[in-house]
Formats: C-alpha cells, sequence, structure tokens
C-alpha cells in the first residue's frame, strides 16, 4: 500500500521545524508526548491528510 506522507512546512504551520503527516501510521498519543504545537494548518493541507486517510481507511 505504501505510506501517504503530508509535507507539513513550518512556515504554513507555526512549530520551528517541518512536519510530516503518515496517514498509514494511525497511533494514539497522549498529549504530553508532543513537543510543539500547530497553530493553524491550512485547509489545503487539512484537504490532503483528509483525502489520504480516506483512501487507507477505504472510506
Amino acid at each position: 500500500m505504501g505510506s501517504f506522507p503530508v509535507f507539513l512546512p513550518a512556515a504554513a504551520t507555526g512549530p520551528p521545524q517541518d512536519s510530516v503527516v503518515n496517514v498509514t501510521a494511525l497511533v494514539t498519543l497522549n498529549k504530553s508526548d508532543l513537543s510543539h504545537e500547530v497553530d493553524h494548518i491550512p485547509d489545503s493541507l487539512i484537504d490532503e491528510v483528509d483525502r489520504g486517510l480516506r483512501r487507507v481507511l477505504n472510506l
């Protein structure tokens, strides 16, 4: 199936470094495990994550 990474550039989301959402690696995290907050994720990136989740979950 492969991975479906969605690149989240720091300039668009707020943390000090770029991030990646890998929708094939769904896990549960404690809030305390997260090191940086995301200020805002643009709708276009949310749409990419949504498309990847729909594909991976066969929705």
